[in-house]
C-alpha cells in the first residue's frame, strides 16, 4: 500500500506464531484497543472464497490460530484483503485474523522493511 512504499517498505506478511505475535505487541505498543483494525499483505486467490496468498510473493505458510474463518467457503464475494481486528471476546481484547471487504473501511497497516 501507499504508505508503506513511502517508508521504503512493504506491507508485512507473517509466517510464524513469533512474527504474529511481534505484530500484535507492536499494535498494542501503539495503543490498539478492540475496535483497531490493520491489514497485513494477504489476499484471497480467488474472490469469496479458495487460498490465500502474500503479495510479496512469500509462502502461505501460517494462518493465526484466533481467525474468523479464513479457511472456510462462502465468505462475501468483496472480502478479498486480511486484517488483524482488535475484539472484544469473554471480557479481554483479542487479535485476530479477519478477511476484509477492499475499500469497506479505511484501516491501518503493517509495513515492515527488507534490510
Amino acid at each position: 500500500m501507499a504508505f508503506c512504499a513511502t517508508h521504503a517498505a512493504i506491507v508485512a506478511s507473517v509466517h510464524s506464531e513469533v512474527q504474529n505475535t511481534a505484530v500484535v505487541n507492536l499494535m498494542r505498543a501503539a495503543g490498539a484497543r478492540a475496535g483497531t483494525e490493520a491489514y497485513l499483505a494477504g489476499h484471497r486467490k480467488q474472490a469469496g472464497h479458495g487460498a490465500w496468498s502474500w503479495d510479496d510473493g512469500s509462502p502461505w505458510d501460517y494462518i493465526s490460530p484466533l481467525n474468523d474463518g479464513l479457511d472456510s467457503e462462502g465468505h462475501s464475494i468483496q472480502e478479498t484483503k486480511l486484517a488483524i481486528h482488535f475484539k472484544n471476546r469473554n471480557g479481554r481484547v483479542v487479535a485476530e485474523w479477519h478477511d476484509w471487504q477492499q475499500g469497506q473501511a479505511t484501516l491501518g497497516v503493517i509495513c515492515k522493511i527488507i534490510i
